[in-house]
């Protein structure tokens, strides 16, 4: 004789049922929260003046490799970010033939004329003609910063406009990736692309020393607009030796130009295929497979000469395939 187990009543199977089933939604609720919680808020700035005047050093004071600047409520304008404020993390990456005296002056009068205390602001001295210092900004939740991991939560900002003043004798900013760059044909500033380092220069070619408040003339500025990022790049330096200063207004609409760049402006056509591009075939046109911002377009092939096909053409994302009508058979050249 065989011996089984009793059933549990209905009412404690149906009680256990539940409770697993509520183990089970809790832990969808878990993974679904936490999973949100990852995805970085999207803050739109419309261009808005951001003020760089709460610094708080956190690793060294800015002059070296490696030093750590906390910006804290760098929002001038809350009313599209909810009333949530933002922090900066500023970070020297990397510095060659080139010495930082300070990181971020305040300086206004003589040679810092124009400057303002709100600004980003370094002073430098060039040792050796193409020195240069290549920083991070980091945009991050407020008071998010963890000084263990010396970094915060992430926040993506829309809408970020830069303008850097007293470009001359030389003196060179590039940039990361960007959606916009402006600069007035009066004066002697020539882009470039420092592979590199992966950045777009704007580089003065000029000898002349700006006099005056730098911060009204569009001759010796760079403007420039990011779209959709939690951080921005930026190398500073000069092609001359000497001390360099620079000023750099976040969200400045002041200033007038007269020329827009793109990236694709800067690198586009030379048919080498840089990390901001999907393709370079050498030639700014569309309707090839590369169109003239040099990214890849999808092209029908089936529209010119049935892309070479004897009877059925089927374009595809990548490419096209040939097919028979009913009662034929395609050959083994995939064509006819």
């Amino acid at each position: 004789m065989s011996s089984t187990s009793s059933p549990l009543p209905l009412t404690r199977s149906l009680s256990a049922l539940g409770a697993l089933t509520l183990l089970c939604v809790s832990a969808l609720s878990l993974s679904w929260s936490e999973a949100h919680a990852q995805e970085p808020p999207v803050y739109d700035l419309n261009y808005q003046n951001l003020h760089f005047d709460q610094p708080s050093a956190q690793v060294g004071d800015g002059t070296n490799v490696g030093d750590i600047i906390l910006y804290q409520d760098v929002l001038t304008d809350t009313s599209n970010t909810n009333g949530a404020q933002m922090d900066a993390i500023v970070e020297v990456r990397s510095m060659t033939d080139i010495s930082v005296s300070n990181i971020d002056s305040t300086a206004t009068s003589s040679l810092s004329s124009g400057n303002d205390t709100t600004f980003f602001s370094p002073r430098t001295n060039i040792n050796t003609a193409g020195g240069q210092v290549i920083t991070r900004i980091s945009f991050i939740l407020d008071n998010s910063y963890d000084a263990l991991t010396q970094s915060g939560s992430p926040v993506l900002i829309d809408k970020l406009r830069v303008t850097t003043y007293d470009i001359d004798i030389l003196q060179f900013q590039s940039f990361s990736d960007f959606q916009f760059g402006r600069i007035n044909s009066g004066g002697a500033i020539n882009t470039s692309y420092d592979g590199t380092a992966s950045l777009f220069r704007f580089t003065d070619t000029s000898d002349n020393n700006a006099s005056g408040d730098v911060t009204q003339n569009a001759d010796v500025a760079v403007q420039v607009d990011f779209s959709l990022t939690d951080y921005i790049e930026f190398a500073l330096g000069s092609d001359n030796t000497g001390p360099a200063y620079f000023f750099i207004e976040f969200g400045s609409i002041n200033l007038t130009f007269d020329q827009e760049i793109t990236p694709a402006d800067i690198t586009c056509g030379d048919s080498v295929v840089q990390p901001h591009e999907t393709c370079d075939d050498g030639a700014r046109v569309n309707g090839d497979g590369c169109n003239s911002d040099c990214q890849t377009e999808l092209v029908d092939e089936c529209a010119t000469n049935n892309g070479g096909c004897d009877q059925v053409c089927t374009d595809t994302e990548e490419s096209f395939t040939c097919s028979c009508n009913a009662g034929y058979t395609l050959n083994a050249d995939g064509f006819t």
